[in-house]
């Protein structure tokens, strides 16, 4: 096996994992994960006799983060040492048959049972079910059986944490807490920019490995007053913009239809320059291709972007279309008929909530998203603003270990989070060379 270049606390929680649970816990890419894996290889050779199983979200994820890295630590040497194909329900590792499982379902606590295990792997540990765990730690029942896991830190309230972390001194159990500064294999320049990239709840977890609730105000860092840093004018930016536009569409038949559009400006930062809604609730519900038309038209109008001082009466903005829109994932109908109707750029936007969040978080930290607002002080995106205003995390999830907004007002939030998500290519570079400035 090649040798790697181990931390200190690599190298101990390695010698330490005899106990019948083995857990490793903290940021991303904090060198839990190589930690285990050689720990694991080792019981693997030295340990008990018997069944093994080695389990993931989904066995291309366990594919992914547990066997590939085994078999880099190989490599050439011993190409045989791991013989895994792909999507398979079995590996031979080391000589030794090994179960691959995932356990993304509510099927899958049936999957262990009739097992007896004499040693499990479990990646992720905080996304497998209470239930899941439970069941595993019944089937390790040949004698010295061991279990292994890794996990990122989640709410304080979730399962782990609380039945497993906080009473780890009362069980048969060793736990090992890495930051992201713990490991050696990551360069200095990486290690700013995840830094620069995470912000509030998402640095505690990402960077220091915490457990921390998601609670009240979801961007707390938010700065919307007159002369805030959040806040900008049309008058300071209007020489500023590119012409490149990007915009999100949160979509709904009785409920609002939202639309963010986001500008960006040659001062390397992203303006939320206008929004357009109709709320199925106040007004009559529009029929999809309504809505195509009308969004088509207020873009075809310029999307309400105020014109330049001193312009003529008569004058009218030119038309601003965005290079990608990024549309509500649900709207299989809305996109077809936005696609029916010729419109470019088109694409489904991701809905993993709290990522868009975080990537939310990242810009506004970095005061790379700011909001127009007209000489008179209007915000361009009024609706929008309101809502981000009031945008909390759900207390009654958070109890639960759950970290979700309160589904309340949250039509802008979305096509906010979809519109950020969409431009991330242009944005991204920005962060990035912000840490290596700091």
């Amino acid at each position: 096996m090649r040798s790697a270049h181990l931390s200190a606390k690599q190298k101990q929680s390695i010698r330490e994992a005899g106990a019948r649970i083995n857990l490793w816990e903290g940021s991303v890419r904090s060198g839990k994960t190589l930690s285990s894996i050689i720990a694991f290889l080792e019981a693997l050779r030295t340990g008990p006799k018997g069944p093994v199983a080695i389990i993931g979200k989904t066995r291309d994820t366990v594919a992914r983060n547990v066997i590939d890295p085994m078999a880099d630590l190989f490599g050439t040497l011993a190409p045989s040492a791991v013989q895994y194909t792909r999507g398979a329900p079995t590996a031979v590792i080391l000589g030794r048959l090994v179960h691959v499982m995932g356990a993304n379902d509510a099927r899958s606590e049936g999957r262990l049972r009739g097992l007896t295990l004499a040693l499990a792997y479990v990646d992720e540990a905080s996304l497998v079910s209470r239930p899941f765990w439970g069941q595993l730690l019944y089937r390790l029942s040949v004698p010295g059986a061991r279990l292994f896991a890794t996990t990122n830190p989640d709410s304080p309230a979730h399962w782990l944490k609380r039945e497993y972390l906080d009473r780890a001194g009362e069980l048969d159990m060793a736990t090992w807490h890495f930051t992201l500064d713990d490991n050696p294999a990551l360069t200095a320049d990486y290690v700013a920019a995840i830094k620069a990239e995470n912000v509030g709840l998402f640095y505690k977890r990402f960077v220091q490995g915490l457990w921390v609730a998601a609670e009240g105000a979801i961007y707390d860092m938010l700065d919307l007053d007159s002369g805030g840093v959040h806040r900008a004018h049309w008058g300071q930016v209007r020489r500023l913009l590119v012409g490149r536009w990007w915009m999100g569409v949160d979509y709904g038949t009785s409920n609002p239809t939202h639309a963010v559009l986001l500008g960006l400006g040659a001062d390397e930062r992203l303006y939320v320059c206008g929004e357009w809604r109709h709320d199925g609730r106040a007004q009559r519900s529009l029929s999809d291709a309504e809505q195509s038309e009308r969004i088509r038209a207020w873009l075809d109008a310029g999307a309400g972007l105020p014109l330049p001082d001193g312009a003529h009466p008569d004058a009218r903005p030119g038309p601003v279309w965005p290079e990608r829109t990024a549309v509500d994932p649900s709207a299989a109908s809305f996109r077809r008929q936005l696609r029916n109707d010729g419109w470019t750029g088109l694409v489904e936007a991701e809905n993993a909530v709290v990522d868009g969040i975080r990537n939310v978080s990242s810009l506004l930290a970095a005061r790379r998203l700011l909001f127009l607002a007209d000489d008179r002080g209007q915000p361009a995106a009024p609706e929008l603003e309101r809502e981000l205003l009031g945008y909390v995390w759900d207390e009654k999830k958070q109890a639960k270990g759950l970290d979700e907004p309160a589904k309340v007002d949250d039509h802008g939030c979305d096509a906010l989070r979809y519109s950020c998500q969409v431009s991330r290519p242009v944005w991204r570079p920005w962060l990035q060379a912000s840490a290596l400035a700091a």
